[in-house]
């Protein structure tokens, strides 16, 4: 009985993971077609935007609610993305990711700071956690998104643009074993929610 309790928790933990994964599949794809294009950023760029629209839309079909941060994502990519082509020219979405990083970043540390964190919103449906937890979580992703925001217009003003491709390559990393880590902490708190 036990086994089978334990079994049906791990599936349940797997499902919610992919999930979570799956939320990166834009810029993952992004990472595939730069290489496999030899180094195409526009294209690369073209299949993120496509890939982030498509994801936003299943989001909200899936999950039957507004995803806030799917559709915040989503408008900056469209955005950057498509003055990126227009132009011609990459700095465009170099510069989302500052303003993502930055933006997002300062609007979770003031929520936390003023115990009404906005990522509760972002990730409760997947979480049950108390106040504290969400604020000391706040502070955790603040700090990760402004560093990342300022180190990425360091990066774009001063390296190369496959330098900068490595660079956005090593946060998504750290992103995901840090989203990972996060979860596997506070793992005994996840909904029972079916979310895949």
């Amino acid at each position: 009985m036990n086994t089978a309790i334990n079994f049906k928790s791990l599936i349940h933990y797997i499902k919610i993971i992919v999930k979570s994964l799956l939320e990166f599949l834009p810029i993952l794809s992004f990472f595939i077609i730069y290489e496999v294009t030899h180094r195409n950023f526009f294209a690369a760029t073209f299949f993120m935007m496509l890939m982030t629209i498509l994801y936003t839309f299943y989001t909200f079909h899936r999950e039957k609610r507004l995803p806030y941060l799917a559709l915040f994502i989503s408008l900056e990519t469209t955005v950057f993305g498509s003055l990126t082509l227009l132009l011609r020219d990459p700095v465009y979405i170099q510069i989302r990711d500052t303003s993502y990083d930055l933006v997002l970043g300062t609007l979770i540390l003031i929520t936390g700071y003023m115990k009404t964190p906005i990522i509760k919103k972002f990730f409760g449906h997947i979480f049950n956690l108390d106040i504290n937890t969400w604020v000391k979580l706040s502070y955790q992703w603040a700090f990760f998104l402004i560093s990342f925001g300022l180190t990425n217009e360091i990066v774009r003003r001063h390296f190369t643009e496959p330098f900068w491709v490595n660079y956005k390559f090593c946060v998504f990393s750290t992103t995901i074993i840090f989203g990972l880590y996060l979860f596997w902490k506070y793992r005994k708190l996840v909904n029972n929610v079916d979310i895949i």
